[in-house]
């Protein structure tokens, strides 16, 4: 059961107590002889959840941040999303970083009309509104190093643009490179191209046949 406000939980212990009654009165009708007589005590736990969404800004791992490859825009809201749609929008050559180059472009592009901060379970409905195939990796060690796609869009196919995001730690940057960010994984000095599902790769300029 899921509880946003305090004043909300009154009424969270009365519906369970509501649906012990209920399961006892299903017990009596299915007569399985089990007859609840008396509740002497009860334990509730409550458990505060943390959904995977965007939030404040968050600095990058050294490693990461080492490759140049990613605009990671020091945003004081929740909108580190939108920061990162509108950095792959609008590329800025100086200074990308700064949220004030961005600010004024919200509501050009209805990223102002997105609720704030975007879950990974949102995407897709994002998608389809602005029209932009959306990829998200993430990291589970703390160097960078171990990288792992999030979420692939299927919709790649459909849409003309496609953007690569990055999200750790509730926190979403726009991955401007992603053959830097990701090709220390296959040591090689011919120019390649990833699978952003399995990191895999293949020579560019290169005929197979």
């Amino acid at each position: 059961m899921s509880i946003k406000l305090e004043n909300q939980i009154s009424e969270a212990v009365r519906v369970i107590f509501q649906q012990v009654e209920t399961k006892n009165d299903h017990l009596v009708r299915t007569k399985t002889g089990l007859i609840l007589d008396e509740l002497n005590w009860a334990s509730i736990f409550f458990s505060q959840f943390s959904p995977l969404s965007g939030e404040i800004f968050q600095d990058l791992p050294k490693f990461l941040k080492n490759k140049h490859a990613i605009i990671n825009v020091q945003n004081t809201d929740n909108r580190c999303f939108g920061y990162s749609i509108l950095a792959f929008l609008n590329p800025i050559t100086k200074n990308a970083h700064f949220p004030i180059f961005y600010n004024k472009l919200f509501k050009e592009y209805g990223l102002d009309n997105i609720q704030y901060p975007v879950e990974i379970d949102d995407i897709p409905a994002i998608e389809e509104k602005l029209q932009i195939a959306i990829n998200v990796f993430s990291f589970f060690d703390d160097e960078g190093k171990a990288r792992y796609p999030k979420f692939i869009s299927k919709k790649k196919e459909q849409f003309k643009r496609e953007v690569d995001l990055l999200f750790w730690n509730n926190h979403y940057a726009y991955i401007k490179n992603f053959s830097a960010f990701i090709s220390d994984l296959h040591w090689s000095n011919r120019k390649k191209k990833f699978c952003k599902q399995c990191f895999g790769f293949f020579l560019d300029n290169v005929s197979y046949e």
